[in-house]
């Protein structure tokens, strides 16, 4: 596995974590509004946002045709 995909692994499995619960409880969890969305919607599509940019840069970076990808 290269290195582009273990971080990329780690990443899912933060966001997987932080998203379902397991450390959004440790997050601010007072009522309040982010941006006008209440805060745990707000957790929420910051996370997809996150997730979207991290698929950007995971595609930038990958081997060009006929490189090959150590794995």
């Amino acid at each position: 596995m290269s290195l582009r995909h273990a971080l990329f692994a780690a990443y899912v499995l933060v966001c997987a974590l932080s998203v379902t619960g397991v450390l959004f409880r440790d997050v601010q969890t007072r009522p309040g509004l982010v941006l006008g969305l209440p805060w745990g919607l707000a957790w929420v599509v910051g996370w997809a946002l996150l997730t979207f940019v991290a698929l950007v840069i995971f595609d930038a970076t990958r081997p060009a045709d006929g490189e090959e990808d150590a794995a």
